[in-house]
């Protein structure tokens, strides 16, 4: 086997199940940047909609719309940028795990993949 895709010295099951589970909240980060994108999205969309609606004489279903939907927060007071920036503030990620438990990762712990976000 390669040397590059083999478990690195001192890294053993437990370890790795750490990373494991580090790995996990990094994608559920990656789901949250995901929500960010969409949402914002639909609102550039719901912009749209209302802009087609008044062309096509619909002021008042645009007017609920426009006053209603557009540009509103998923969570009351927080827009999806600001939870982004919550979660990137208080997360912890792969590598910043690894440095605080243990240092800095060796180039065999970043090259065999048990350890993202470095």
């Amino acid at each position: 086997m390669d040397p590059a895709h083999q478990v690195p010295d001192g890294v053993d099951e437990n370890t790795g199940a750490l990373s494991k589970a580090l790995e996990t909240t990094e994608r559920a980060r990656g789901h949250l940047y995901g929500f960010h994108q969409l949402t914002g999205t639909a609102d550039f969309e719901l912009g749209d909609a209302v802009r087609l609606l008044r062309e096509s004489g619909y002021e008042e279903q645009a007017a609920l719309v426009e006053r209603e939907i557009v540009g509103r927060n998923v969570i009351p007071g927080r827009s999806t940028f600001q939870i982004v920036e919550a979660c990137n503030s208080t997360l912890l990620t792969q590598g910043s795990a690894w440095r605080r438990l243990w240092g800095r990762p060796t180039g065999a712990q970043l090259g065999s993949g048990l350890i993202r976000g470095y």
